[in-house]
C-alpha cells in the first residue's frame, strides 16, 4: 500500500493507530470482562470426592482460574496485568507526545 505512494504514510499510520486503539478497547472492556465472568462461573459439578480423577482435573482448572482472573496480595492475575499494560502504554505514549512538543 505504501509502494508508489498510493496512500500517504501519515494516513496509514493514523489508520493503524485507530485500529489498534479500537482493538485494545474491545479487549480491555469487552473480551476480558466477558472471559472473567466465564472463568468465575466455573465450578466443580461433582459434589462427592470419591472420584480422584475429577478432583485432580478440577484442581488444574481451578489453578488456571486463579492464574487468569484472581488477584492476590503477592500476585496479579493475567487479566489484570493485560489491562494495566494497556494503561501503562497509554501513559508512555502521552509522555512521548508531551516530550516531543
Amino acid at each position: 500500500m505504501a509502494q508508489g505512494d498510493a496512500f500517504a504514510h501519515d494516513l496509514m499510520d493514523s489508520f493503524i493507530a485507530s485500529i489498534l486503539k479500537r482493538w485494545k478497547l474491545v479487549l480491555a472492556h469487552r473480551i476480558i470482562p466477558d472471559n472473567m465472568d466465564t472463568v468465575r462461573k466455573m465450578v466443580s459439578i461433582h459434589t462427592d470426592s470419591r472420584n480422584s480423577i475429577d478432583d485432580k482435573r478440577f484442581a488444574e482448572v481451578n489453578d488456571l482460574r486463579f492464574y487468569l482472573a484472581k488477584d492476590s496480595d503477592d500476585r496479579k492475575s493475567l487479566f489484570t496485568r493485560i489491562v494495566e499494560a494497556f494503561y501503562n502504554l497509554k501513559i508512555m505514549i502521552l509522555h512521548l507526545h508531551y516530550k516531543s512538543k
